[in-house]
């Protein structure tokens, strides 16, 4: 065991930080949600990790500065250690979260969503397209059951009938 270790972390900032996340319920899940965001974007186990460290590295930063901001700044520089001075694992944090196989899990999710997804709107486009059809039909068949005109001229059709005369009686 080197020097430095802690807890079986690197170092004892790095055990802080990840006790933090891991003993609040509401930043575990924060982080297993940027895990399951990576696996719906497609993205490698590897990459995945290292971008989940990165965000829980903003997010330390984040609430460091705001401590600084709301604690005096001699306590700070006495108590608290600035988490840009030392050497934080924020890897292994992340892997924490999720290993492999779980990630491979949230991956396999997410491709059977974005199947189920898909083949949802090819039954919807499906039954579109044979209602589609449907009307088609029967409008064909409606126009088949109308008696059509026989070779009349429309012009001819739309004339009216000469008008009858009366009939006179002739004179003789």
């Amino acid at each position: 065991m080197a020097d430095d270790e802690y807890e079986g972390w690197r170092n004892r900032s790095t055990w802080a930080i990840a006790l933090w996340f891991n003993n609040d319920e509401g930043l575990y899940y924060m982080a297993r949600d940027w895990f399951e965001q990576c696996a719906d974007e497609g993205m490698p186990y590897a990459q995945a990790v290292e971008e989940v460290a990165n965000d829980i590295r903003d997010f330390v930063q984040e609430e460091y500065a705001e401590a600084v901001d709301r604690i005096n700044a001699i306590i700070v520089d006495g108590f608290l250690t600035n988490p840009q001075d030392v050497y934080i694992d924020y890897d292994k944090i992340a892997m924490r979260f999720v290993g492999r196989s779980d990630y491979e899990d949230f991956a396999s999710e997410s491709l059977r969503s974005a199947y189920n997804k898909a083949k949802d709107g090819a039954k919807k486009g499906v039954q579109k397209a044979k209602s589609g059809a449907s009307n088609a039909k029967a409008k064909v068949q409606s126009k088949a059951r109308k008696p059509a005109a026989k070779n009349v001229p429309k012009s001819a059709s739309k004339r009216k009938a000469p008008a009858k005369k009366p009939a006179t009686k002739r004179r003789c």
